[in-house]
């Protein structure tokens, strides 16, 4: 079996390396069709679909976090969107990512929520932070988020 890793560097371009013994890493694709936004994701092995999963947001201006499957790293499905903001979250709040694994016959993810942002700023990209959250899916396409809370203490 074939793991996938991906090296995402700072301008919206990723390249998948691969590995059959997580040691010896080759670039298999120098960018994923339809996969343009900063490191705030990740892929692993989704055994409830026989492929690979790649958590990410689908472009700059997305606050989302989305999925694209492969099967051999060359042939791609369209993104989807598995997790966004929503009713329960503070005003403003966004999804900036989710890193994900699998873990013990399900998959984790940390949704990162950009949040702290207040209504009297004239953007929402002037300092707020980002804190993570606990997602959890059973299929690695649809995810839940139960505690709306950080578990991670606040950092100053």
């Amino acid at each position: 079996m074939t793991r996938i890793d991906w090296d995402v560097r700072f301008g919206a371009y990723g390249s998948v390396f691969s590995s059959p013994d997580l040691i010896h890493w080759t670039e298999t694709l120098h960018e994923i069709p339809g996969f343009a936004s900063e490191p705030v994701g990740g892929a692993f092995y989704n055994e409830a679909r026989g492929c690979t999963t790649i958590i990410h947001r689908r472009t700059w201006g997305f606050r989302e976090a989305g999925y694209q499957d492969t099967a051999d790293v060359v042939h791609f499905t369209e993104h989807e969107v598995c997790l966004r903001q929503d009713s329960l979250d503070d005003p403003l709040d966004e999804i900036y990512g989710m890193p994900a694994f699998p873990y013990a016959g399900m998959y984790i993810g940390f949704a990162c929520l950009y949040t702290d942002n207040q209504p009297s700023r004239c953007t929402k990209f002037a300092p707020g932070n980002t804190y993570p959250q606990l997602a959890y899916s059973w299929d690695g396409h649809h995810w839940q988020r139960s505690l709306r809370q950080s578990f991670l203490p606040e950092y100053h």
